[in-house]
């Protein structure tokens, strides 16, 4: 499971036409393409940028945004636009420096706040996030969105406690909107093992495909000491998954002593070395976490070492074990 720095619909950005705005929705789809005919101006570039956005084409827009602030210094939307390429690019000092002129020309567009911050998320640079996030809600403080980016930032800053009151704000102001799984973990990570298992429950009811949760339940259960119920549901679980030998499958058969660690880590092994890694570091924490329900703490404590060192650092498995680490003291 990754988990992925959130980048905003780029729909909110784009400025329509006379022409297009007399047209509806579905039409425009349809009937709107990328012209070869080269516009003259900044806002016919920048509408051309974004039809090549939604084609995937991030050069060719890239290339229109760059003609459109030549011809035009000042014109915000292709800055944010472009800024927001950059950072989908992971090339987050450029991105900052575009929303750095948007804000210098408009200090009142929480957007550009809101994608600044997450470009220094992406940066690791938390406490200018963090500052980011907090213009952007004074600007629009019911923001359901922004309160959950914020909460994931305070995630990977290490802050659970305002992480969960962050996400739990944007879960009220926001429900159908904001995905209940990251608050899940989140609990979990809190040492508040029983809502994280309620919680988890409501996304596994919403989607019963989603292992990851499933087995995040199960240890939460566990950790509650209601385990009768982690003990029935993770049998339920796994003949549900029967058939499906993908991971985390495995992770199913070893809880319920089927397979063995060497076995668990075969089944996490891919030929995609970045997938590789990450389900590896799942492996590490999921057998960690079966240590820690036997009581065996000493026997955890260096596979959670091994997943906080291999897991991404925004990765929720990092978290996992950085959280029981800290609860050993360590």
């Amino acid at each position: 499971m990754r988990t992925f720095l959130v980048i905003p619909l780029l729909a909110i950005l784009v400025q329509m036409s006379q022409t297009a705005l007399a047209q509806g929705p579905s039409e425009l789809a349809r009937t709107r393409v990328p012209s070869d005919e080269q516009p003259g101006d900044a806002t016919g570039l920048y509408q051309r940028a974004g039809d090549f956005l939604k084609q995937n084409n991030h050069e060719r827009a890239l290339a229109d945004l760059h003609a459109a602030i030549h011809i035009n210094p000042y014109y915000t939307p292709a800055y944010l636009l472009r800024g927001r390429i950059f950072a989908g690019k992971k090339k987050f000092a450029a991105a900052i420096a575009d929303f750095d002129r948007v804000i210098a020309q408009d200090a009142s567009v929480a957007s550009a706040f809101h994608e600044r911050a997450i470009a220094h998320q992406g940066n690791r640079d938390y406490r200018h996030a963090l500052t980011d996030f907090d213009k952007a809600l004074a600007l629009e403080p019911r923001n359901a969105l922004l309160l959950r980016d914020r909460a994931i930032a305070h995630r990977d800053a290490g802050d659970y406690d305002q992480a969960v009151h962050d996400y739990e704000q944007a879960m009220r102001l926001g429900f159908s909107a904001i995905d209940p799984h990251p608050l899940g973990e989140l609990l979990f990570f809190q040492g508040r093992f029983h809502q994280s298992a309620q919680t988890l429950h409501q996304v596994v009811r919403i989607k019963p495909e989603n292992h990851h949760a499933a087995l995040w339940r199960y240890l939460a259960l566990g950790k509650a000491n209601d385990d009768r119920s982690a003990a029935r549901e993770l049998a339920e679980y796994s003949a549900r998954a029967a058939t499906d030998k993908r991971w985390p499958t495995a992770v199913f058969e070893y809880y319920l002593g089927k397979i063995d660690e060497s076995s668990l880590h075969a089944a996490a092994e891919t030929v995609d070395e970045a997938l590789k890694s990450e389900q590896q570091c799942q492996a590490h924490f999921y057998i960690a976490e079966a240590k820690l329900l036997k009581g065996a703490k000493d026997d955890a404590i260096p596979r959670l070492q091994a997943a906080k060192s291999q897991c991404a650092p925004n990765a929720s498995f990092f978290h996992g074990a950085n959280a029981e680490l800290k609860r050993f003291g360590q």
